[in-house]
């Protein structure tokens, strides 16, 4: 089997520069992730290894609105899911 992996994030190179710096160091951010390679922090209560965002990451919505702003139909879906 042939693995490939992408190097270079096209969308990023027709940006702005600064609208590009920020991008790439969201993609980066998103790679280090997926890697396993991002800080993060064990929280004891819960048994799991957390991620801290930025500020500048971090969105000031509640859970419910990032939910509904990530999967507008899932009340529809789930419904349909479960029937």
């Amino acid at each position: 089997m042939i693995v490939m992996k992408l190097t270079i994030n096209m969308r990023i190179l027709r940006m702005a520069t600064a609208d590009a710096i920020k991008a790439q160091a969201f993609a980066d951010f998103l790679i280090s992730i997926g890697e396993g390679t991002e800080n993060n922090v064990y929280d004891e209560s819960d048994l799991v290894d957390l991620i801290q965002l930025s500020d500048e990451i971090a969105s000031k919505i509640t859970m419910t609105e990032l939910i509904n702003k990530t999967f507008p139909d899932l009340s529809n879906m789930y419904v349909y899911l479960i029937n």
